[in-house]
């Protein structure tokens, strides 16, 4: 008996070919999905990440609005009244000035926000990124295992897994 053959299940065959294509689909399914739950998982923190970012120009961008809006009436107006009563303008002149150095600051402030938000915008950069670059990977997996079966006889097969 010690020096008898050993006989797999195969017999000396390899794999079947719909047996290996099922088996190279699965490994193919099991790294896509793998992929895409890692995708999810970066969209996740992709989007925390840019929920903080937000934060500082929103205060900015409501706070100018807030400003431009409501033009804090009890300073502008002590302000044109102390612009009257130290020069030689009218009443309506010196709150024509105030109005408009208010508004402008406001708009300075609205400006800045949204600058700085429109060029720090990278809310999905890395998620769009990966995707990206793992949907590329998959076309190409499915090239290959297409390219591979397709071209494949039985003996080709057999050759190859060998």
């Amino acid at each position: 008996m010690v020096d008898q053959a050993q006989v797999n299940s195969a017999n000396g065959r390899a794999e079947s070919s719909p047996r290996a294509m099922a088996r190279s689909a699965a490994e193919l399914m099991h790294d896509v999905l793998t992929l895409a739950e890692l995708q999810s998982k970066l969209l996740v923190v992709d989007c925390q990440s840019g929920l903080r970012k937000l934060i500082a120009p929103a205060v900015c961008l409501g706070v100018g609005a807030v400003l431009a809006l409501c033009c804090v009436p009890l300073a502008l107006t002590t302000i044109a009244l102390a612009i009257t009563e130290s020069t030689t303008l009218t009443a309506s002149q010196s709150f024509g000035i105030v109005l408009a150095g208010a508004l402008l600051v406001a708009l300075i402030l609205l400006g800045g926000a949204i600058l700085y938000l429109r060029n720090s915008w990278t809310l999905l950069d890395r998620s769009l990124t990966e995707l990206k670059y793992n949907l590329q990977w998959s076309k190409e997996m499915l090239r290959r295992l297409s390219r591979r079966n397709s071209s494949a006889t039985p003996e080709s097969l057999r050759t190859s897994l060998d």
